[in-house]
């Protein structure tokens, strides 16, 4: 999946307004090494998952990565 880069901020937050309307607790982080950097939404142990990881990069590109205790 890739957005608009100008569109992250926006994105992030809508993620993490939809995780927590859906009952979940989100943390954040922000990373940056050279020229690349990227803001992750984060959800852990809660509902079905172990930890979930939305990241949105700053070249458009978003990861999602989910695990469960299963």
């Amino acid at each position: 999946m890739s957005i608009d880069p100008a569109e992250i901020p926006d994105k992030r937050e809508a993620v993490s307004q939809h995780l927590v309307e859906a009952g979940f607790e989100v943390e954040g982080m922000d990373l940056a090494s050279g020229t690349v950097s990227s803001g992750d939404v984060i959800v852990r142990k809660q509902g079905v998952y172990s930890l979930l990881t939305v990241t949105l990069i700053d070249n458009g590109n978003v990861v999602l990565t989910a695990t469960s205790p299963c």
